[in-house]
């Protein structure tokens, strides 16, 4: 069997993330997702090939540690379909298991998918919907455990496909049959000119083959829109931290006896607990990092490698801190933060936080509305009504903010920009501005005859 995991896409939907990185390398419990997809495939000795084209570089970057994958360059992305079957021209033919580089699935489900599928010689994962809405995605309707048609973003739905399929090498002549774009759409559906495979699996059930449904019983996410990051950080490290047994200390590192621990922690090489610092749930420590002087932590986290963490910060649950983060002072912390962001002096700040965004002191990231209801997002002019994460702020990579900048809830600034001190951010802001308050002032003669003399 060959695995190709296709990551060549644009991910427009996801800025201001993916206008300077790919979603397959967006940080999960600071892995890029499509490590984590390599290193789980890795367990069933397949050939590995993965498609890049969008900012490749950054996609071989992220594998930079494995030597035995196989890329295949497509510059001009029409479709997943379209880069599977010019793919394949370069691949040995065989059984292929397809996967898309932007999902997070439990590893019991894809072993469980890998196992099964290779005697059903067609199938597909699917997962149910959970609150999202079937308009957001492609939907299968199931029967007996098999799949009887799909769907293009149709107005109701159970299920929804999950970007992992899997094609006997005898099938493969199929995906040549797909058209130009998804056919199958409510009246009224306007699909893009894409050669989508899920199309092509409708092709097959059209012809009367057989695709079998093996359905996730773990969690499973599309990292389609910026509030998924937060959801795949959340259910990941949910998934590491629950899994940890025992302590692991590795020698020349130290936890003080001054710090009040109350779960397990999992530390890496050269790293320390300092006095003082309360740690309520697992979490998972990197290597080189300090974390000391009164730091707390209030549930399950992963911090990455050379982070120093200091002198009293409050870090919420499921909150991932990437590689050589700087948090201190009193700064209150909740979501993903990307390697090398700056943070300190009084910040509160809930979200998704880019590549070595900086953090001015005291600035403010709101959450709760006037109104009690969450944010309703726009993308490419879409009205988007997260499930999770309306009134998080998302900020691109390489930005900054000023002292005492405010974020209003649901606010999303992009890559290379700066929000300038005492804004009050109410909109998105675009890449490339710098955002700055412009202040009136009111000057009046002032002294000593004021006060009586």
């Amino acid at each position: 069997m060959k695995a190709v995991i296709l990551a060549g896409g644009l991910g427009t939907k996801l800025w201001p993330y993916s206008e300077t990185m790919p979603k397959a390398t967006i940080p999960v419990a600071n892995k890029p997702v499509v490590k984590l997809l390599v290193e789980e495939l890795e367990k069933y000795n397949l050939d590995i090939y993965v498609v890049v084209g969008y900012l490749k570089e950054d996609i071989k970057y992220a594998l930079r540690d494995f030597s035995n994958i196989n890329y295949i360059e497509i510059e001009r992305q029409l479709g997943t379909a379209k880069s599977l079957i010019d793919s394949l021209k370069v691949i040995p033919q065989d059984d292929i298991l397809v996967l898309y580089g932007d999902i997070v699935i439990h590893p019991k489900d894809l072993e469980r998918f890998i196992e099964k599928s290779e005697g059903f010689r067609l199938a597909c994962l699917i997962s149910p919907l959970d609150k999202e809405e079937p308009q957001d995605w492609i939907c299968p309707r199931i029967s007996d455990g098999k799949v009887t048609s799909i769907e293009g973003h149709p107005r109701a739905g159970s299920y929804r496909m999950c970007g992992v399929y899997f094609i006997g090498k005898e099938y493969l002549q199929y995906l040549e049959k797909t058209p130009n774009f998804m056919r199958n759409v409510p009246v009224g559906g306007m699909p893009p000119q894409e050669i989508e495979l899920s199309q092509s699996f409708q092709v097959m059930i059209e012809e009367g083959l057989d695709v079998y449904a093996i359905e996730t019983e773990g969690f499973f996410v599309d990292i389609d829109k910026p509030w998924h990051i937060l959801e795949a950080n959340r259910r990941y490290i949910d998934f590491l931290c629950k899994s940890i047994e025992e302590d692991i200390i590795p020698e020349g590192s130290t936890i003080s006896q001054d710090a009040h621990i109350k779960g397990k922690i999992v530390l890496g090489k050269n790293s320390h607990i300092g006095p003082r610092v309360v740690i309520m749930d697992n979490i998972i420590v990197g290597d080189n990092t300090t974390v000391t002087n009164g730091a707390i932590f209030t549930g399950p986290c992963v911090v990455g490698n050379n982070c120093f963490i200091y002198n009293y910060p409050q870090i919420g649950a499921y909150t991932s801190i990437g590689n050589r983060c700087h948090i201190g002072h009193c700064a209150e912390i909740e979501g993903v933060f990307f390697d090398n962001v700056y943070v300190v002096h009084y910040s509160e700040l809930y979200g998704v936080f880019g590549h070595s965004v900086d953090i001015g002191a005291a600035t403010v990231c709101g959450t709760l509305r006037f109104d009690d209801r969450s944010t309703i997002h726009r993308i490419k002019g879409r009205p988007e009504f997260p499930k999770e994460g309306a009134n998080a702020t998302y900020i691109g990579n390489f930005s900054r903010t000023g002292v005492n900048a405010i974020i209003m809830p649901g606010v999303k600034v992009g890559c290379y920009s700066l929000v300038g001190p005492g804004v009050i951010a109410y909109e998105d802001v675009p890449s490339n501005i710098l955002v700055l308050a412009k202040q009136e002032y009111i000057k009046k003669s002032w002294g000593p005859e004021r006060y009586g003399w």
